[in-house]
């Protein structure tokens, strides 16, 4: 089918372009990324991530794209980045200590 006009998320739009695709994003119902940060208890500010692994969801996804905006802003370069699947197996890797956040 085709369709002039969709809602969809951000990474839906980026997938598609990175595939060959035509779609372009002209708005966006919220300015900036809402999603939190869970981390150890031991790092107290953002460059305790520095050397550190944090689990996302998938690459290419909102939890990806976020926290790589939040280490780019921050100068931060030596974050290991972990896909771990989804947001329950993330922050199951958190408690259980093979991620330093999620």
């Amino acid at each position: 089918g085709a369709a002039n006009i969709a809602g969809l998320g951000g990474p839906a739009v980026i997938s598609n372009v990175l595939k060959g695709g035509d779609i372009i994003q002209i708005a966006a119902t919220v300015p900036y990324f809402t999603q939190s940060l869970m981390v150890r208890p031991q790092i107290s500010e953002i460059g305790g991530l520095r050397g550190k692994k944090v689990g996302i969801t998938r690459f290419g996804a909102v939890t990806n794209l976020a926290l790589r905006a939040l280490l780019e802003r921050n100068n931060i370069k030596d974050v290991t980045i972990l896909q771990m699947g989804g947001l329950a197996e993330a922050m199951a890797g958190l408690s259980k200590g093979s991620v330093d956040g999620a």
